[in-house]
């Protein structure tokens, strides 16, 4: 459970960098925003999760006994954003920094600061907003898409999919696919100008992987083979978090949702 992380707290708030996804493999799933979603489509099953508002993508973590981190270790080519800023959080609805305060990564008193002892923000912390700051307008955008395709009721229950129909999304949904292909012509535009349409797309391709998430990613002695690339980037939180984006440039790109 996240919550906003305060004045009153950041004084005194430290941080150490994770070193392995343990902390998510409780987890169903993780949130998703618009801006990596053919990323995470290409290795895991996107479905979309009731929020506040409408439901908005997630990847599927688990399907029964299958997992995409196993050991600890992301089996996958890339990290959600949502996994890769732990144990910091963001939401569509607020630009406030949220953290888990049952994170193991806040117990070491020798941690990452988030005020030095004149009561300025280090450049740690600063990164850290920086890069929540740029989860949460992506998670704006992500939002507007997905408003628009809850309008044009293209929502149903996952478990109406045969290879979805498990206890582990009980209360997930997925696009209709039929419905989807027999929208008027004039759905179209809105859907495709709000990016909607795009993440309908993502979506019904990702379904694909479920196979490889039965078969690939359940070893026979239960461990994952780990891309040893994401392993190596996650010793280092702040390297963790830009890994999927390359360069500062590209993340700039990706901030221009207006």
């Amino acid at each position: 459970m996240f919550i906003p992380l305060t004045p009153d707290v950041t004084q005194g708030f430290r941080w150490t960098a994770f070193d392995g996804y343990t902390f998510a493999e409780a987890y169903r799933t993780a949130p998703v925003v618009a801006a990596e979603i053919h990323q995470i489509g290409a290795c895991g099953p996107i479905v979309f999760e009731a929020t506040d508002t409408v439901p908005q993508p997630a990847v599927l973590l688990t399907l029964g006994a299958a997992s995409l981190i196993r050991a600890g270790q992301w089996t996958g080519t890339y990290v959600p954003c949502s996994l890769r800023m732990h144990p910091f959080g963001a939401t569509s609805n607020s630009e406030a920094v949220l953290y888990d305060p049952d994170s193991l990564c806040l117990s070491n008193p020798d941690g990452m600061r988030a005020v030095d002892q004149t009561g300025a923000v280090t450049e740690d912390f600063r990164r850290i907003k920086s890069f929540v700051g740029a989860f949460h307008r992506f998670a704006r955008h992500t939002e507007r898409a997905c408003r628009m395709l809850a309008k044009a009721e293209l929502f149903i229950p996952a478990r109406d999919l045969s290879a979805l129909d498990h206890e582990a999304c009980e209360g997930l949904f997925v696009i209709d696919r039929a419905r989807l292909a027999k929208l008027p012509q004039t759905w179209l535009a809105p859907l495709h100008s709000t990016g909607a349409l795009e993440i309908a797309y993502a979506h019904l391709t990702s379904l694909g992987t479920l196979a490889n998430l039965r078969r690939t990613f359940v070893r026979r002695d239960g461990q994952a083979e780990a891309d040893k690339g994401q392993g190596a980037a996650a010793d280092n939180f702040l390297s963790a978090m830009g890994a999927a984006y390359g360069s500062e440039a590209e993340t700039d790109l990706l901030l221009d949702l207006s």
